[in-house]
């Protein structure tokens, strides 16, 4: 899409902020919602603060609405805003339940969301561990916008599930 709005993925791997970066073009400007955890991970989470990634402390409600304010502050100045609504990698491959904050954040800006299913991107670095394995193949789906303007949040999310679900690839 041409205008900012919330990319959507399901979230298999850390190897998916990677994998999502490469296959979007370059012209876009796009940050992501990440776990306040991986901001302490030497020299990875240094580089996410510096670039304007958005902490987020999932166990505290207050802390994330605030989280979600700065990224709808940075979808007012044109950056894409990239969530992963499950919260969490998931460890068999299925897609987990969805939280609500990045629906209620395009919802609240008006942007329509843009969903994206990867499909292999375990294989490339499994859930638990950081050790990575070439010659796998992935594959990255971008799915038409979803318009949130007016909608109720929970068909939203039905229909983003439904987008997402590396099942469908």
């Amino acid at each position: 899409p041409e205008t900012p709005c919330v990319v959507m993925s399901n979230h298999q791997s850390y190897a998916d902020m990677p994998l999502i970066y490469g296959a979007l073009p370059q012209h876009i400007c796009l940050r992501m919602v990440a776990k306040q955890e991986l901001f302490y991970v030497p020299l990875w989470g240094r580089a996410m603060r510096d670039s304007g990634f958005i902490p987020i402390v999932r166990s505290d409600r207050k802390r994330a609405i605030q989280s979600l304010a700065i990224a709808k502050e940075q979808l007012a100045r044109g950056t894409y805003i990239w969530i992963a609504p499950e919260g969490t990698r998931s460890r068999n491959g299925e897609l987990g339940p969805l939280k609500k904050g990045g629906f209620i954040l395009a919802r609240d800006t008006g942007v329509p969301i843009l969903p994206v299913t990867i499909s292999g991107a375990d294989a490339v670095m499994p859930p638990n561990g950081w050790r990575l394995f070439t010659g796998k193949s992935v594959r990255i789906a971008f799915r038409p916008l979803i318009p949130t303007a007016g909608r109720p949040i929970e068909d939203v999310m039905a229909e983003v599930r439904t987008r997402i679900d590396p099942a469908t690839l």
